[in-house]
């Protein structure tokens, strides 16, 4: 299945990324939210928290990326 999102939210379930998730769902914004496992200790406690504050239209466009590696 083909999504057609208008933008791409990095979100943590925290403050800022909330508010910005709720005025893209007021400018009717198909949003795809990326959460990233970076490996933080609470990673379980942010996500479920994500998808419980996140506009419930967004719940399911919700992906997560794991096992980030950065190389310098």
């Amino acid at each position: 299945m083909e999504n057609n999102f208008d933008c791409l939210l990095l979100a943590s379930g925290g403050m800022d990324s909330t508010v910005l998730a709720y005025k893209l769902a007021k400018e009717n914004k198909n949003v795809v939210i990326l959460f990233i496992d970076y490996g933080q200790h609470c990673k379980d406690k942010e996500y479920q928290t994500l998808l419980q504050v996140l506009p419930e239209e967004y719940v399911d466009n919700v992906r997560v990326i794991d096992k980030v590696y950065i190389m310098v």
